[in-house]
């Protein structure tokens, strides 16, 4: 019997798909056999295989992509009540998904080997590992795009003056608010801090 982090007993059960319910916490065990399934040549996971697992637990499938993440709904419920999160990995060998009504969760692995040599998952994982880290890149250079140009905004705008809002709520004043002096939208400043 294998152990968990905390030394008790694994809930993981190494099979095609596991269940886990609320009181077991498994996401490490999960990502530890996400990369053992790749480092153990297995394959891709079929979108029908993981769609059908899906919905064996009642899960609607319609808004199902091949990849990336998303919400789903469970059915039973009103429609569009997306309380299914679903995040495939970024090899495409697994499905993580978390019903947030029941707080159940469990990852959909492919059952299937596949003809990888070792040599060739290590330079896949190593493409995935490149497309992650890309992408990572290219999200943070947006961000700090968007960052640049909200800085650009407040600082070109107008401190004193009236605005449609303000008149119609009848304040005194921006109270740190600021207009936008080339389309006159209000600005309203957002601190993070961090």
């Amino acid at each position: 019997m294998t152990t968990n982090n905390n030394g008790g007993p694994s809930s993981h059960v190494p099979a095609a798909s596991t269940h886990i319910s609320p009181s077991q916490n498994t996401t490490t065990a999960s990502q530890i056999e996400s990369l053992r399934r790749l480092h153990c040549g297995h394959q891709q996971l079929p979108f029908s295989e993981a769609s059908t697992q899906l919905q064996a637990l009642d899960i609607d499938t319609d808004m199902l992509d091949g990849g990336g993440s998303g919400r789903l709904d469970v059915r039973g419920k009103r429609k569009g009540n997306k309380a299914v999160a679903y995040e495939w990995t970024a090899d495409g060998q697994a499905l993580h998904w978390c019903n947030f009504i029941t707080d159940e969760r469990g990852t959909i692995f492919a059952d299937r080997r596949s003809t990888f040599d070792p040599a060739e998952s290590a330079w896949l994982f190593a493409q995935a590992e490149t497309a992650r880290r890309k992408a990572e890149a290219d999200r943070q250079a947006l961000q700090d795009q968007a960052a640049r140009q909200a800085q650009d905004m407040w600082r070109d705008g107008v401190q004193s003056g009236t605005h449609a809002y303000i008149t119609s709520k009848q304040l005194s004043g921006l109270h740190n608010a600021r207009i936008d002096a080339a389309t006159g939208a209000l600005l309203i400043p957002m601190w993070v801090s961090g």
